[in-house]
């Protein structure tokens, strides 16, 4: 849960588009007129880093409890006969449901599987998955009873199963996108004998990139991808271009910025790169982004925003790893069908937002509204139809959608009763010179009829309740937190916040500051993720933080009589000081 600031937003957006025609910015014609570098697109594990299993989990096949299995990163004699780390699966042949490994990564275009195998028992490996039709392909490997051997797979050693639902006479590796599921064959016959395998140095080759090297920019132009591309930069798009990205895979690392232009995306899969949360937005003005039948992938969740009549739409896209953390603004539009695990969006005034076929998503009303009326959340995570009231100018609709979380942000002046609701987080913006307070809230609040009040806000509650609470300043406002239990506060701009004796638990999001805030932390727990950007500070004293810490920019974190469990990881020039 981000930066909520509709003036952090813009700010943003200024950084984007004014930036964005700088001397290393190439045009598509000085960038496709010429033949572009190629990048040999592979993941290596070999299992040596601590980090290496966070991409594997045991599942059932077919679907159903795993049973007794589990995998480990162990250290034993590798093929090479020296000792090395491998991941080591540990199971019982228990009958279906089958306990399996399901490996999460990117399989479309691949060319190319290989790995070490080695198993205690001679037995039949097996690698399966689904096709985007839901055919199901599957290669088998035989192996000798504890015996490393090298096995390499191409797209040719996969054949349709006779079990699959859609039959097809060949894989087509295009048409696959990610994980797949790895498990003993004769677990599937029971029998209770256990097994152990062991995997080393799993490569997995994909057809190579075209490289981008540097900001791709179109002025006013009409484009086609339709190979996979690497953009190793920013994308821009301006004065009325189009670019259509299909059937392919495209990296960008860096912003993707509309500024009255169009970008297609379908039938693809899009990865965005990022090393922490907020590096590259997604930012729409005057024009539209529109994603379908498509995976996209972050490492972290993707924040951006549109406004000035823009239009963002999702339909029939999965979200791997990390969903949006996206802004509707100004008369702008964002339209969200089928998607699954797609994060939060957050409407402003002036703006709406269409939730048809998805799950997995929050939605947050941002509002300096004063409303007559109650606001009345659905009730429970499945909603078959809803719509904000009419009085309200955040206009959301939900049409089929199951896992909805509810969340609501007051910006100074807002005057809501909130009725008959189970709110996910609730955030307090703070604007202008505002100096307030805020004492003794505690997340997993119930209220059966309570006002609550700060100098610029005023909220009803009445047979309702708060998971998390949040806290944002911007401007020069002043706001101190003092005994409280919360989830997330983020200064920006020219703010402060003071935290004394209070907990961060992270269940709203993480602590962060931008711009040139201040948060300073007195005696206090944070448990989460503590992130500076821009020219920000953040103080630490006489606490404890369970937690990584990001900084960026020219941001300092700097700790005073303070613990810290985590990692820290400074990029640009920020800094950590202890």
């Amino acid at each position: 849960m981000k930066n909520r600031s509709e003036l952090l937003i813009v700010l943003l957006i200024l950084s984007c588009f004014f930036s964005m025609c700088n001397k290393d910015s190439k045009t598509a014609d000085q960038i496709f007129s010429a033949a572009t570098a190629l990048f040999t697109d592979q993941e290596k594990e070999d299992f040596e880093n601590t980090e290496s299993l966070s991409h594997w989990s045991v599942v059932g096949i077919p679907d159903g409890p795993a049973g007794d299995a589990q995998f480990t990163r162990t250290n034993t004699t590798g093929p090479t006969g020296k000792n090395t780390t491998v991941l080591a699966f540990k199971y019982t042949k228990q009958g279906t449901p089958a306990p399996a490994l399901f490996h999460l990564v990117l399989l479309r275009d691949f060319k190319r599987i290989s790995f070490w195998i080695k198993s205690e028992a001679s037995t039949t490996w097996v690698l399966a998955f689904e096709d985007n039709d839901k055919a199901v392909f599957a290669a088998f490997v035989e192996c000798a009873q504890a015996t490393w051997q090298k096995v390499e797979l191409t797209p040719d050693d996969f054949q349709c199963t006779e079990d699959s639902p859609v039959k097809k006479a060949k894989l087509d590796a295009s048409c696959i996108t990610y994980g797949y599921a790895a498990f003993d064959l004769q677990t599937l016959w029971g029998g209770g004998a256990e097994n152990t395998v062991c995997l080393d140095d799993i490569n997995i080759i994909r057809s190579d990139y075209h490289i981008i090297k540097g900001d791709y920019l179109l002025n006013g132009e009409l484009k086609t991808i339709s190979e996979p591309t690497y953009i190793q930069g920013n994308l821009y798009l301006i004065n009325n271009a189009e670019l259509e990205v299909s059937s392919t895979r495209l990296i960008v690392d860096g912003e993707i910025g509309i500024d009255n232009g169009r970008l297609s995306f379908k039938n693809g899969f899009l990865h965005i790169k990022q090393n922490y949360r907020g590096e590259h937005i997604v930012v729409i003005k005057n024009g539209a982004i529109t994603i379908t039948h498509s995976e996209l992938l972050s490492e972290y969740d993707i924040c951006g925003a549109a406004i000035e009549q823009s239009q963002f739409t999702l339909a029939h896209v999965d979200m791997l790893m990390s969903g949006f953390s996206f802004s509707t603004l100004a008369n702008s539009t964002l339209l969200a069908d089928h998607v699954s695990h797609g994060g939060e969006f957050i409407i402003f005034e002036n703006s709406a937002c269409t939730l048809k076929n998805s799950s997995g998503i929050i939605f947050w009303i941002c509002t300096a509204q004063e409303l007559y009326e109650p606001l009345v959340y659905p009730a429970g995570d499945t909603v078959d139809r809803w719509q904000t009231p009419p009085a309200l100018t955040n206009n959301i609709t939900v049409n089929n959608c199951s896992g909805l979380l509810y969340g609501f942000i007051a910006k100074p002046g807002c005057n809501i009763t909130l009725k008959d609701s189970k709110i996910r987080a609730l955030g307090f913006l703070f604007k202008g010179s505002t100096q307030d307070r805020i004492s003794d809230l505690k997340n997993q609040a119930s209220f059966v009829d309570y006002p609550l009040k700060t100098k610029v806000h005023t909220l009803y509650f009445t047979n309702s309740s708060v998971q998390s609470w949040n806290f944002y300043t911007e401007d020069t406002a002043r706001l101190t937190i003092e005994n409280c239990e919360y989830g997330e506060s983020i200064s920006m701009k020219d703010s402060v916040i003071n935290i004394n004796k209070s907990v961060c638990d992270g269940s709203g999001g993480y602590l962060g500051a931008s711009g040139r805030s201040q948060t300073i932390i007195t005696d206090s727990e944070i448990n989460c993720m503590v992130l500076a950007q821009e020219d920000s500070r953040m103080v630490f004293k006489q606490s404890a933080i369970n937690g990584s810490l990001i900084t960026s920019g020219q941001s300092v974190i700097s700790l005073y009589q303070t613990t810290h469990s985590g990692a820290a990881l400074r990029y640009d020039q920020g800094k950590i000081v202890k």
